[in-house]
């Protein structure tokens, strides 16, 4: 395991790479750079030893079915967002709690509360105040 993150790649080249995929329009210049500077101040053995095992591996939970039996084990309230309908279309059902909501939401990037901050706050309130 350790060998195959250790082969993925120059995280400077790598990590902007999949982060491109991940804004919108509506993601500010800063945020962009933010993550950048970000990446290249870390140690390659914290990217490599944290980053990577989330996406890759047999114990990751980023991706396909690992991700939904990670979360259908969670038994509290969960609100999740997202930017494709059929993500939130498909994720809906890996909630159980009753409470638990999953959105789609468009013009924004990957980190929605960064895109549309005021939105989000004021979606997270009702649904806390809802709880």
């Amino acid at each position: 395991m350790r060998e195959r993150i250790t082969d993925l790649g120059d995280p400077d080249t790598v990590v902007p790479a999949l982060f491109a995929g991940a804004y919108d329009s509506a993601t500010a210049p800063a945020f962009k750079r933010w993550h950048a500077r970000r990446v290249e101040g870390m140690p390659r053995h914290v990217l490599r030893e944290s980053f990577g095992p989330l996406f890759t591996g047999p114990d990751q939970v980023g991706v396909e079915e690992a991700s939904a039996g990670f979360c259908q084990r969670l038994t509290i309230p969960f609100y999740h967002l997202c930017r494709d309908p059929a993500q939130a279309n498909r994720m809906r059902q890996w909630f159980s709690h009753p409470k638990s909501k999953v959105e789609a939401w468009t013009g924004a990037g990957h980190w929605i509360m960064l895109d549309r901050k005021d939105d989000v706050n004021a979606a997270v309130t009702a649904w806390i105040d809802a709880l």
